[in-house]
């Protein structure tokens, strides 16, 4: 039984289908997971829908200042980029990002 199970994503803005791997299971390293660099609703929801719905959603966005960060509001900009962009802001940071969800996200630990 493999460790990852493949995911069909929709294609992305240039065309190009680039299906990603999934973990099948919680604590496997991101550097093995490759997302495109650029995600949509739909595949953000879809990464979503395989978590448990009662956890908490949190930003983790600096592996050099690796803090846990609270979600804020959303903006939704129609003319952003061309195509219109949803916004996800961030409302204050809470604590250290803990050392399994950085080996999680293959930040270093150094």
């Amino acid at each position: 039984m493999s460790t990852y199970d493949r995911v069909e994503e929709p294609q992305v803005n240039e065309g190009i289908f680039e299906p990603r791997l999934r973990p099948a299971h919680v604590g496997s390293p991101a550097s093995e997971a490759p997302l495109p660099k650029i995600i949509t609703v739909g595949q953000l929801l879809h990464q979503l829908q395989t978590l448990d719905p009662d956890l908490p959603v949190y930003l983790a966005v600096n592996p050099d200042w690796p803090y846990v960060h609270r979600i804020g509001r959303l903006a939704e900009d129609r003319q952003a980029l061309g195509n219109g962009a949803v916004y996800i802001a961030e409302d204050g940071q809470e604590d250290v990002l803990p050392p399994d969800v950085r080996a999680q996200l293959g930040w270093s630990l150094a």
